[in-house]
C-alpha cells in the first residue's frame, strides 16, 4: 500500500468512525482495525483540517506578489513548500498560469 493509499484508507475509517456514533474501541473492534491506528489517524486528520482552515480560502486564488528588480546573477530559483511536506523547486522563468495549475493539482487530495 502506498503512502497515499494508506492515508485514503485511514481517512475513510476516520470519517466512518465519526459517522458511526460508536466509541473508538467499539468501532475498531467492529471493523477489525487497531484502535491505536484509528487514534493516530484521528489526530492526524484533525491536525490536517486545522492547518487547512488557517490557509487562504481556495476560492480566493493566489495572492499577488510584487517583486523588485532582481539582483541575482544567473537563473532565479523559486521554492514552494506544501503542507504535505513536498518542496517544489523551479529554476528559470516560469509561466504564472502553468504554475497556478501545478499548485492546484499538488494541493488537491487524490481520490
Amino acid at each position: 500500500m502506498t503512502r497515499n493509499e494508506k492515508a485514503i484508507y485511514w481517512r475513510r475509517h476516520v470519517a466512518d468512525y465519526r459517522a458511526s456514533g460508536l466509541s473508538g474501541h467499539a468501532y475498531a473492534k467492529r471493523v477489525g482495525i487497531f484502535v491505536s491506528g484509528l487514534s493516530y489517524w484521528r489526530k492526524r486528520v484533525a491536525t490536517s483540517q486545522q492547518m487547512r482552515s488557517t490557509r487562504v480560502d481556495d476560492d480566493a486564488g493566489f495572492l499577488p506578489v510584487h517583486l523588485g528588480a532582481s539582483r541575482v546573477a544567473g537563473p532565479a530559483t523559486l521554492e514552494i513548500g506544501l503542507l504535505s511536506g513536498l518542496l517544489v523547486r523551479l529554476t528559470g522563468p516560469v509561466d504564472p498560469e502553468w504554475l497556478a495549475v501545478v499548485m492546484r493539482l499538488l494541493e488537491t487530495p487524490c481520490s
